[in-house]
């Protein structure tokens, strides 16, 4: 149970310092119940590894809420991203490598139960950077099941080139994942992006074509309210069906029976706090 406050910094232009950096860290760390509060640049971002991350909260950061890169393969279940000031970016920023995507290992995470939350429609992105809940970028692979991705003003889902490779090979999924208000109208809530670089795809059929992806009101308590902020649903709330299976003989999933981070059980409550500063 480890708050992270405050923490971060630009130590020069374009470098900043995330709340939580895990440069190759292997899976025999331990990392379980973490808040990463207010960081100036992404909440928490693997660089390589095969560290596991479990019970995660990101809130009110000033980049992307969780990042990976350079061959990132752990696993990860129940976590949540609260974008909440004018410079928060990505849900989920995914890179392989972005000198030479070819290269290997490549990241290749497995996800499941995760809550990302944007700023809501209508909001400026900040500086050059995009609002995109799920954004896919040098090729990079994964297993990513049971999320809800809400309130990206840019949009639910985005490609870059590289990634278009991989999605038709059949080594990145996602499945089991409720989109709600994301861009700019109901027609963008996945992805108003369907050519990238120069390359025709359809991110919208992709994603809709995976089992369980749908669109659809999540129905949050208070979704987008710091001093009151709950990443819980309604017990009338569709992420109380379709979930995805977690890895059969896997210790490390729990196998839950909705889609999101949080289902009847809050698991946020009594140790995270959300102060301003």
């Amino acid at each position: 149970y480890v708050r992270i406050e405050f923490a971060g910094r630009e130590f020069s232009t374009d470098k900043e310092l995330n709340g939580l950096s895990l440069y190759a860290i292997g899976s025999g760390t331990t990392l379980d119940y973490i808040q990463v509060h207010q960081p100036s640049d992404d909440g928490i971002e693997f660089f390589g590894g095969t560290a596991n991350l479990k019970h995660a909260v990101i809130t009110a950061g000033q980049d992307d809420g969780i990042d990976w890169e350079y061959g990132w393969v752990g696993k990860a279940q129940f976590l949540i991203v609260q974008q909440d000031v004018p410079l928060s970016n990505n849900g989920f920023e995914m890179d392989n490598n972005r000198v030479n995507s070819t290269f290997l290992p490549r990241s290749n995470p497995t996800v499941y139960n995760a809550t990302l939350l944007g700023l809501g429609r209508g909001v400026t992105p900040g500086g050059g950077d995009k609002r995109q809940g799920l954004a896919f970028r040098s090729a990079v692979a994964g297993n990513l099941n049971n999320i809800i991705v809400a309130g990206f003003s840019d949009v639910g889902v985005f490609f870059e080139e590289p990634t278009i490779a991989i999605a038709k090979a059949g080594d990145l999924k996602l499945a089991g994942t409720i989109f709600y208000q994301n861009g700019k109208t109901d027609a963008d809530t996945v992805s108003s992006v369907t050519t990238v670089g120069t390359t025709a795809f359809d991110v919208k059929g992709w994603v809709l074509a995976q089992p369980g992806n749908r669109e659809a009101d999540p129905l949050f308590e208070s979704p987008f309210n710091r001093e009151t902020f709950s990443a819980k649903v309604k017990p009338s709330s569709p992420a109380f069906s379709g979930a995805q299976p977690v890895p059969a003989n896997d210790p490390f999933f729990e196998n839950v029976n909705f889609i999101g981070a949080v289902g009847n059980d809050d698991w946020t409550a009594g140790w995270t706090a959300y102060p301003k500063n």
